[in-house]
């Protein structure tokens, strides 16, 4: 935390009067320090009376994220990868910046609409389901089904750095056969 205050106290410190100090997500991002900001402002919020509204900390992390939303949408990047990010992890503004470089790095591939439409296949028919359900392997009758599964089991042992895109979709595309074949056959 304590670099974390020395650059808050740096930035702020340098802003000339008249000029607009910069927000918590911009100094974060320019100091690359990676903070979960809702861990963060809980822990603020431990230190004072909490005679405040219910969802002041609610409030607070949506305002630190459209400020951040308009900062990524001013440095160009597209309006599309920055809201399905900071929907996903809006609450680390470096690691949500890191997200957006990587999810456009991606987009840009040839291959990208291959990716997307896997991608989508499976969440289309997974979004109304409730999380909690357990693969039961020997009710799986189609050799399709067992090796999405077998193809899903791999990704998920691939080892991957908390919220990163790049690691994401890196375990994600070698599944994309194993799903065509499932949805063609099942």
């Amino acid at each position: 935390m304590a670099s974390i205050s020395s650059a808050l106290n740096s930035r702020c410190s340098r802003a000339s009067p008249g000029e607009a100090t910069p927000g918590l997500a911009q100094i974060l991002i320019q100091s690359d320090l990676s903070l979960d900001l809702s861990l963060a402002l809980g822990w603020a919020w431990d230190g004072y009376d909490r005679r405040g509204e219910v969802d002041a900390l609610d409030n607070c992390l949506a305002f630190i994220t459209r400020r951040q939303q308009q900062l990524l949408l001013d440095q160009g990047h597209s309006h599309d990868v920055v809201v399905a990010v900071l929907e996903e992890q809006g609450n680390d503004p470096v690691r949500a910046l890191r997200a957006v470089v990587a999810l456009e790095q991606w987009i840009a591939k040839a291959n990208w609409s291959v990716t997307l439409q896997a991608y989508a296949r499976c969440a289309r028919i997974t979004r109304d389901q409730p999380e909690g359900f357990e693969f039961e392997e020997k009710r799986a009758k189609e050799a399709s089904t067992r090796a999405l599964f077998e193809a899903l089991t791999r990704a998920e042992g691939a080892a991957r750095d908390l919220g990163s895109v790049d690691d994401f979709l890196t375990a994600f595309v070698p599944m994309i056969p194993a799903i065509d074949r499932f949805f063609e056959q099942v």
